[in-house]
């Protein structure tokens, strides 16, 4: 992996500004404004989705980028698993790679 954080402070950075991201994430959405979907498209089951350009889905891809930095692997399963409600570290500990962070 190109982008790793690896060491105590890193990872614990890298912790800090997942939980700063997905709570702004949170945030946006609870408020359902244009930022989390500027464009809403059907997926046959009346979920709505963000476009891809909207402030929600950039997020989104700075929060995968910081997960797969802390070595998550499973991202579908650690993006439901918050989705769930568990919280980013539980995420971090369930779907992380073992051998992440072991400078």
């Amino acid at each position: 992996m190109k982008f790793a954080l690896e060491g105590p402070t890193a990872r614990g950075e890298g912790l800090d500004a997942a939980v700063d991201i997905w709570w702004l994430m949170e945030r946006i959405n609870r408020r359902d404004t244009r930022m989390a979907f500027e464009v809403t498209r059907d997926h046959g089951d009346g979920e709505r989705c963000a476009h891809p350009e909207s402030v929600y889905a950039n997020l989104g891809a700075a929060l995968r980028a910081v997960l797969t930095g802390l070595g998550v692997t499973d991202m579908d399963a650690a993006w439901q698993s918050l989705l769930d409600g568990n919280t980013v570290g539980d995420v971090i500990e369930m779907f992380g790679s073992k051998d992440a962070g072991r400078a």
